[in-house]
């Protein structure tokens, strides 16, 4: 296979964090600001109104969207972390994604090929730059790990293979 690009990195925790909190776990998050939201409109009304029991719920509303809020980003981080442990034995592995006539991506002893066409949505970010497969899963990319190409040439390149 001819490659076109190549990227190498071992991802960093400011990678991973910013995936997490920006990526993975946003809808949650953006759901969360909603509730907390609504929660002080229904406290503020229940507050007026001196019903204690709709102020009981607000404050019980806006607390569960705060706690899951708080800790969502830190599970999944924590959970990226095991699952990567549990698969290269506790290893840190280099990741190499190469892109050709296909996507190749080999972690450790891991490797697996996409389709441009299965890139649903890119996410440019200060760390890493992240092709989508679906809402939950990406390839993420370091922006200074290209070894064939440049980030500059890359990002035409993707947005040409995908219509992204």
């Amino acid at each position: 296979m001819d490659v076109t690009f190549e990227n190498r990195y071992t991802a960093s925790d400011a990678m991973l964090r910013e995936y997490v909190n920006k990526v993975a776990s946003r809808r949650i998050s953006i759901m969360c600001v909603v509730v907390f939201l609504l929660g002080i409109v229904l406290l503020a009304l229940s507050r007026s109104n001196g019903d204690n029991f709709m102020t009981g719920i607000a404050v019980v509303c806006m607390a569960v969207a705060a706690v899951v809020g708080i800790l969502t980003p830190r599970l999944l981080l924590r959970e990226i972390r095991a699952t990567s442990d549990r698969l290269h034995n506790g290893k840190t592995c280099e990741t190499v994604v190469r892109f050709g006539e296909h996507i190749t991506m080999d972690e450790g002893t891991t490797s697996m090929q996409f389709e441009y066409s299965q890139i649903t949505k890119i996410h440019d970010l200060k760390h890493s730059y992240v092709l989508m497969l679906g809402r939950q899963n990406g390839i993420l990319l370091s922006k200074t790990g290209f070894t064939v190409g440049s980030f500059e040439d890359f990002q035409p390149f993707i947005r040409e293979k995908t219509g992204k």
